[in-house]
């Protein structure tokens, strides 16, 4: 019989606000392996989207902070 591994937390979208929360939480001290990114989008297929995105100055700091930003 196969355990699931033991989760603290789920987050539903694993596009930039969701790692960016993910990214926030474990600076704040939540364990990485407690948390999982959900996305309905395979792997693959988010590899080759060649979209872009617009960010306001205020999603810009947020992402500096998380760290996903120089």
């Amino acid at each position: 019989m196969h355990t699931p591994p033991s989760l603290d937390l789920a987050i539903c979208g694993a596009g930039p606000v969701g790692m960016a929360l993910a990214a926030l939480l474990v600076q704040r001290g939540a364990a990485p392996a407690g948390i999982v990114l959900v996305d309905a989008t395979p792997v693959e297929q988010a590899r080759r989207d060649p979209r872009t995105i617009a960010l306001s100055y205020g999603s810009r700091q947020i992402l500096v902070e998380a760290g996903m930003l120089p």
